[in-house]
C-alpha cells in the first residue's frame, strides 16, 4: 500500500485531498445476503483502530434479475458499518471491502 488521499492520516473514511503514506494498513472483506428495506449492520471480523474506508458492491439476484433496491453506507465506525436499503424487496448479495489502520 503506497499511498492514499483523505482528510486525516489515521481515519481513512475522512474526505480530503491530502496525500499520506501509511506505515501499515489492514484490509478486510466480506459478503452477505440482504433482503427487504431498512438497515443492516455489518461487524468487521477484527476492529480497526479508526474508521476505515468501506466500499460496497451489490450483486444482482440470480433468481429475480434485479439488484434488490438501492443500498448506501449510512455510518462507519472502527468496528462496524451500517448499510441502508431503500425500496428493496428482493434478496441481493452485498460484497464489501474495508481498508484502514490496523
Amino acid at each position: 500500500f503506497t499511498g492514499r488521499q483523505g482528510g486525516s492520516a489515521s481515519v481513512f473514511a475522512t474526505a480530503g485531498t491530502n496525500n499520506y503514506s501509511p506505515a501499515s494498513v489492514s484490509i478486510q472483506a466480506g459478503s452477505l445476503a440482504t433482503s427487504g428495506s431498512g438497515s443492516t449492520t455489518i461487524t468487521f471480523p477484527t476492529a480497526f483502530s479508526q474508521a476505515p474506508l468501506v466500499l460496497v458492491s451489490v450483486v444482482v439476484d440470480s433468481g429475480t434479475g434485479i439488484a434488490g433496491g438501492a443500498k448506501a453506507i449510512s455510518a462507519t465506525q472502527a468496528d462496524l458499518f451500517s448499510l441502508d436499503a431503500a425500496g428493496a424487496n428482493a434478496v441481493s448479495v452485498v460484497n464489501w471491502i474495508a481498508i484502514g489502520p490496523p
